[in-house]
Order: structure tokens, then C-alpha cells, then sequence
């Protein structure tokens, strides 16, 4: 049996010294502790998402490097195929449109294409390649010169989007394109041929 003194004037009971709040000091608190749970799990739901965005932002840009990898390894085997036009300096390209020519011409016309032939039509669809948009936005490729015959640099670059210090990791790198790092990315590749 609970004894309930008189005396207590603002609904507080008392049962074995124990105070208890009544319902009209209580009523807003759970309420409160409603707001701030609904603000913690809307936090938690935008860390949450923006882990998501960067996760898939980063798997993008991974397929860019894997394309241009691919491309620049495709670029080393057509040189290797035609050593001699390597060697001979026919697989320069230094500009970052697409080299002229027709990349079907020594597939098509049924006829033996020589070395320097097959170079042009080799660099056309490399080019090409590069500069499609569904594989690599903005994509160009260089193939330099370096050092003693059959001694280049092939480089492929696009536009990503990248943070500040990645923009200075590459500034400091002299294989990409002339230094032109801003919202570019790029994969060079020392490449011998003999």
C-alpha cells in the first residue's frame, strides 16, 4: 500500500522516499527525445549517401584508368607488330586530334599494305579510339619521341574530376601532356621498341 501525503502540493507522490514526476512535468520529454533521434538517423542517412556518390564517382574514374590502360597497351602491341615503322619513327603523333587516314585501310582493301601503311592506319584507329566519348571523356593520346629510335612515351589523358592534391600529384609528373593537369587525368607508358 502506497501512503500519499497530503502535504505534496505539486502532484509529486511519495513512496517509500522516492520522488516520482507526474505526467505534467514529463509530457514534452519524450517528444524531445523523438526530434533528436529523427535528427541523428537523418545525419547518419547523408553520411551515408555521400560515401555512396564518392564510391561511385571513384568506380567511374577507375573504369576511365582501366580504358585508357587498355588503350595505351593496345597502342604498344601495334607498334611491336610493326617494329620496323616503330623503329623508323612512323608511330609519332604529337598533336591531340585524331591522326588523318582511313583506320580500315589495310584491313579492307585485300591488297598487302607495307610498314608505313599499316602505321597510319594503326595510328587512325588508336586515335579514334582515344577521342571517343563513350570510352574516355575528352580523350587524347600523344605518342613521343625520346631518346634513341624505337624509344617513346604514348600517353592517354581525359577530363575527371579530381581533388586538389591529385591535381598537384600530377602537375609534378613530366610524362603527362605538357603539365596540363587541370580537371585532367592521364596514363603514360616508356615503351622500347628494337
Amino acid at each position: 500500500m502506497v501512503k500519499v501525503d497530503s502535504r505534496c502540493s505539486a502532484g509529486v507522490a511519495r513512496s517509500g522516499g522516492k520522488k516520482r514526476l507526474s505526467s505534467k512535468t514529463t509530457r514534452g520529454f519524450t517528444l524531445i527525445e523523438v526530434l533528436v533521434t529523427l535528427c541523428l538517423v537523418a545525419i547518419g542517412f547523408l553520411g551515408v549517401a555521400g560515401l555512396q556518390s564518392f564510391g561511385l564517382q571513384q568506380s567511374h574514374n577507375t573504369y576511365f584508368r582501366t580504358q585508357a590502360d587498355l588503350m595505351l597497351r593496345d597502342m604498344v602491341d601495334r607498334m611491336r607488330a610493326n617494329s620496323g615503322a616503330a623503329f623508323a619513327g612512323n608511330y609519332v603523333h604529337l598533336d591531340d586530334a585524331p591522326a588523318g587516314g582511313d583506320p580500315q585501310a589495310c584491313e579492307d582493301s585485300g591488297s598487302e599494305c607495307n610498314s608505313t601503311q599499316m602505321a597510319a592506319a594503326d595510328l587512325a584507329a588508336w586515335t579514334n579510339q582515344v577521342a571517343n566519348p563513350q570510352l574516355l571523356p575528352q580523350g587524347r593520346g600523344r605518342i613521343n619521341p625520346v631518346g634513341p629510335p624505337g624509344s617513346y612515351v604514348i600517353t592517354v589523358s581525359w577530363a575527371e574530376k579530381q581533388t586538389q592534391q591529385e591535381r598537384d600529384n600530377a602537375q609534378d609528373n613530366a610524362t603527362c601532356i605538357d603539365g596540363e593537369m587541370q580537371q585532367r587525368s592521364c596514363l603514360a607508358l616508356n615503351v622500347f621498341i628494337n
